[in-house]
């Protein structure tokens, strides 16, 4: 809110939008986009535009393959090898609307970052430990509890 922009942010997931759903979900996103489902531009700019008039800020979360809003076609780009990979499609829609709305709009692309590390010591023993508590409620005949 501090910076009175709209923030785009692209997910992982390809052809499929269940990882920047629930991304967009779990961060409080104004407007989640996903390849399962084309941009209505008018009704985009509408909805955006709302709530940074009301907020002064917007969250956009987009999944790399989505039909950008500007030309109708998925975003690509090519990789120094000359590849040609899905993405950029949050520096695409940040564009779009910065241009239409003429707000400021910024973009950034999560890749990878979204997958979190490897567990370490600490995440392993409370998976085992949850896991025996389970187990031992499950084998006393418990059912429909929480542990902890």
């Amino acid at each position: 809110e501090s910076h009175r922009r709209i923030i785009v942010v692209e997910c992982m997931g390809r052809e499929a939008g269940f990882l920047t759903l629930h991304a967009g979900l779990a961060g409080g996103a104004d407007t989640i986009l996903l390849p399962e489902f084309p941009v209505d531009n008018d009704e985009l700019l509408h909805h955006i535009e709302k709530v940074h008039n009301e907020n002064k800020c917007a969250v956009v979360a987009v999944s790399e393959s989505i039909t950008l809003p500007e030309n109708g076609e998925v975003s690509r780009y090519t990789t120094a090898s000359g590849t040609h990979r899905l993405g950029g499609s949050a520096e695409a829609t940040a564009s779009f609307l910065a241009k239409s709305l003429n707000i400021d709009a910024r973009h950034i692309v999560l890749g990878h970052l979204q997958r979190g590390g490897s567990p370490n010591t600490f995440d392993q023993v409370l998976a085992t430990t949850l896991g025996a508590h389970a187990v031992k409620s499950l084998c006393q005949g418990e059912s429909e509890i929480f542990v902890t």
